[in-house]
């Protein structure tokens, strides 16, 4: 069964409030100083950006989430590396006209 167009646009909003949601666990993690927890939300953020085909937000939180892990030695740091990654090469076989199997 694939997606109609009633699904997409049902699904759009529950997906703002979900960046929504991380955009608040994010600003009380950098409130109490948890970077443990700002990477772990950067993560996810990024996951749903990408989702919604903001690869240009879901870039920057990824970045930002490797920075942090690198610093704190996060485990998710070679993670973040492959996503990134995945994401460059994506971004530039679009700019040839290729299409990457997803």
């Amino acid at each position: 069964m694939f997606p109609t167009r009633s699904f997409t646009h049902h699904q759009r909003p529950r997906t703002q409030t979900v960046s929504d949601q991380y955009q608040r666990a994010l600003d009380l993690d950098r409130e109490f100083g948890d970077r443990y927890g700002e990477t772990e939300i950067l993560c996810h953020l990024g996951d749903t950006h990408l989702a919604t085909d903001d690869l240009d937000a879901a870039l920057l939180a990824w970045q930002h989430a490797l920075k942090i892990a690198d610093e704190i030695g996060h485990p998710a740091a070679d993670d973040l590396r492959g996503k990134l990654g995945d994401l460059a090469r994506d971004t530039s076989d679009a700019g040839t006209g290729r299409r990457t199997g997803n």
